[in-house]
């Protein structure tokens, strides 16, 4: 079987959740699937690692250019499909062609384009709705990440649920548990003082720091804990500003982006790990906390619970007074989170991304066969 991955959504300086997902369930269907022949449809400037069983078709459009990028995917791409005798094509990202030559599926992540709490430019929030929307309906099949998100899909783009597949992501970049010396090493490269705890920053203001970094002022006054944020200021985060009052300014360190591989030591190291999103259709950072050994408090909101399973307490991400309970309840009890590390544990154990791929191979199968 030939297999179209259409990835023109990459590019080059391409982060966050989508670039994790991609990657590595592309990187394991590769690996995995020595049976089919697979495709992969490319911006002009992004790269992939090619495979005995891949070759990359070079795509003459600027992956960042993104009214561009939908031009090509339902003018040319269908062109290019069919060149390539390409019997399944799977959109990895939102949009697919809405007239396609051959079997065709979507996946969409989540449907944060329809959430307020998500700030996103009003035209890209049009285009998103537009051709995502088209995408849903005239695709075989949609494919997506939580049982969350397939009922908001189902829900707010009345598709039918039998044409929604849910398949649950991998737990990021499936690190292993970092060592003592790993985590020493790796504070000391940041010079970061323990206790502390750890956040992710998110680069997005529905990752809610605000909220939390007042929440952590309140529960940690009486306590000597730094608070670590890795990863991207979101537009509305001034650690500078009133948010943060004079005296807790030296206790708030923000690391900017990391390499993959310092994030686990620095997790590893902490007391707790909080994620306060108001929005999430997946949630890698849950995940990669749990797989560190760090006891987590995060947001009851969206597909987070799914996802955290009885790995975390909760809280009303709205709230920063549930939000400084749960962070003053769980530094204050060295059994809860010894007990949380442990169903952390637990809980990843139920992602794969062998498994996440072997799901994608068959839901291929099945799809070929109707």
């Amino acid at each position: 079987m030939r297999i179209g991955l259409n990835l023109l959504f990459l590019t080059p300086d391409a982060g966050g959740g989508v670039e994790t997902y991609v990657r590595r369930l592309v990187d394991e269907l590769l690996r995995l699937d020595i049976r089919n022949e697979y495709f992969l449809f490319l911006g002009s400037t992004t790269s992939f690692t090619e495979s005995a069983n891949a070759t990359v078709v070079r795509c003459n459009v600027n992956s960042h250019h993104r009214g561009l990028r939908y031009s090509w995917e339902q003018t040319i791409l269908p062109l290019q499909v069919m060149k390539h005798g390409i019997q399944i094509l799977h959109s990895m990202n939102y949009v697919a062609p809405i007239v396609c030559p051959c079997k065709s599926l979507v996946t969409f992540q989540d449907l944060s384009y329809r959430e307020q709490v998500v700030a996103m430019p009003s035209k890209r929030r049009l285009g998103l709705s537009l051709f995502s929307g088209l995408s849903a309906r005239f695709t075989d099949g949609v494919v997506t990440v939580s049982e969350f998100s397939k009922r908001s899909i189902c829900a707010a783009l009345n598709v039918p649920e039998r044409r929604v597949r849910v398949v649950p992501s991998g737990p990021g970049w499936n690190a292993t548990q970092p060592s003592r010396q790993e985590i020493e090493n790796t504070l000391n490269k940041y010079a970061i003082a323990r206790p502390y705890l750890t956040a992710f920053a998110g680069g997005y203001q529905h990752k809610n720091i605000p909220r939390m970094l007042t929440a952590f002022q309140s529960a940690c006054k009486d306590l000597p804990h730094h608070l670590v944020l890795i990863g991207r200021l979101p537009p509305d985060v001034d650690l500078s500003s009133n948010v943060v009052r004079p005296e807790y300014r030296k206790r708030i360190h923000s690391l900017g982006h990391i390499p993959t591989a310092d994030i686990y030591p620095i997790l590893g190291g902490s007391e707790l790990f909080l994620f306060p999103s108001l929005y999430e259709g997946f949630g890698f950072p849950l995940l990669e906390a749990q797989e560190a050994g760090v006891p987590v408090a995060c947001s009851n909101a969206a597909s987070i619970p799914e996802v955290a399973g009885a790995g975390a307490v909760y809280y009303d991400p709205l709230s920063v007074g549930e939000i400084a309970a749960s962070i003053r309840s769980c530094l204050a009890d060295s059994g809860l989170r010894k007990e949380l590390v442990q169903r952390g544990f637990e809980n990843v154990r139920r992602f794969s991304w062998a498994r996440a791929a072997k799901a994608h191979i068959a839901l291929y199968d099945e799809i070929l066969s109707q």
